[in-house]
């Protein structure tokens, strides 16, 4: 009997260790596509926020070199209205309307070239569809640009390049970069500049997003407020804000939440913006969750495999036991009505039972006993 319990035991033991062996083997063997998978994912973000980062830079650099050219021709046309929109519009349109929105050249009071004009400040820009218009809008005495902050602000960089925070004007929000011309003069003849607007911006975050899953979008990382958002208007309603710049990412957007996953970066070029990438956590780990499915479901079947074995072996041992028990039960039955002493002996000479007569017969009660300290033969 015990030795059956100390089979049952051993064999439970082998069977826990194996299962646990096998289980460790599995998760081993799933961790290089979890730890790929992470990396995916990581770099997925990365890639997606460096894309955004380049295209920024190439409008940057684009906007610069546009500068350049628009400085040197609004000082050597200063006097020609004519020939300064001519360039304007050749200028423009030799530029991508998804990198830039319009150019103008604003002279400063008193340094109006047009005869009809006091203020003088043609712009050209891009419409809907694309195509070129060149307008006065911006002439009135209204408006009275040289009043304007932007104005003043590229005025007092002394030639050099300056990029407004991105501001609100007549229902747009533009990013204005200029520089005063002549260069390097202490009595500027006025600015030229060239803008891009929001939606340009948001037209390419929308390109990298997606409204269920990810969203890539732009903010100030000083002010930690939006810059361009791929879904501006719903975000504006329902923050009850007048326009994007108002909004605050951390009130409005779940990049603390657990159920998403939020990286981000800075803009190289542009001092202060920072790009965004906010994906689903259960979309973005879609793949890790079907790994790790499979893993429990491994894990799952060597653990039912292991109960099933200790299954078999309880059963087995129980029918072992049963089996021996109906002997031994036969055998004192049998050996109770034989008139002889009958008993039993292990390998090492020991009796370890006996039938009543074998006891009447020897005198002993107490077994274990060596079988030779109670049999005396005679001759």
């Amino acid at each position: 009997m015990d030795f059956f319990r100390s089979l049952r035991s051993t064999t439970s033991l082998v069977v826990i260790t194996l299962c646990v062996i096998a289980s460790i083997t599995v998760i081993l063997a799933f961790q290089p596509q979890l730890t790929q998978q992470r990396q995916q994912i990581k770099h997925h973000q990365q890639q997606k926020s460096r894309i955004i980062s380049e295209q920024i830079t190439s409008t940057f650099a684009t906007i610069s070199q546009q500068l350049t050219n628009l400085t040197y021709l609004a000082d050597a046309y200063h006097k020609q209205p004519e020939l300064i929109e001519n360039n304007l519009r050749h200028l423009l349109r030799a530029s991508s309307p998804q990198q830039i929105y319009g150019m103008g050249v604003w002279f400063a009071k008193g340094q109006s070239p047009h005869p009809q004009h006091d203020l003088y400040g043609p712009y050209a820009h891009y419409l809907a569809d694309n195509t070129l218009t060149l307008t006065y809008e911006w002439m009135t005495p209204l408006y009275n640009f040289p009043e304007q902050t932007w104005f003043k602000r590229i005025t007092a960089a002394k030639g050099e390049q300056y990029c407004t925070e991105p501001y609100f004007d007549n229902g747009l929000i533009y990013v204005s970069c200029g520089r005063a011309f002549p260069i390097n003069s202490p009595q500027p003849k006025g600015v030229v500049s060239v803008d891009l607007i929001l939606p340009q911006l948001e037209k390419l975050l929308r390109q990298y997003s997606d409204s269920n899953h990810e969203l890539v979008f732009i903010s100030n990382s000083k002010t930690k407020k939006m810059i361009a958002y791929p879904y501006s208007q719903a975000l504006i309603n329902s923050s009850q804000q007048d326009n994007i710049l108002d909004i605050a990412v951390a009130s409005h957007l779940p990049i603390n939440s657990k159920a998403w996953i939020h990286y981000q970066t800075t803009v190289p070029i542009a001092t202060g913006w920072s790009i965004h990438v906010l994906s689903k956590k259960s979309w973005l780990e879609g793949d890790i969750n079907n790994i790790n499915h499979r893993l429990y479901l491994w894990l799952l079947l060597i653990w039912v495999f292991g109960i099933a074995i200790e299954a078999i072996s309880v059963y087995t041992n129980k029918r072992i036991r049963l089996a021996l028990d109906s002997s031994v039960t036969w055998r004192n039955a049998l050996s109770d009505v034989v008139p002889v002493g009958v008993f039993s002996a292990n390998f090492a000479g020991q009796v370890t039972w006996a039938n009543p007569v074998f006891v009447d017969l020897t005198h002993q009660v107490q077994f274990p006993m060596a079988l030779i300290d109670i049999i005396c033969f005679e001759d």
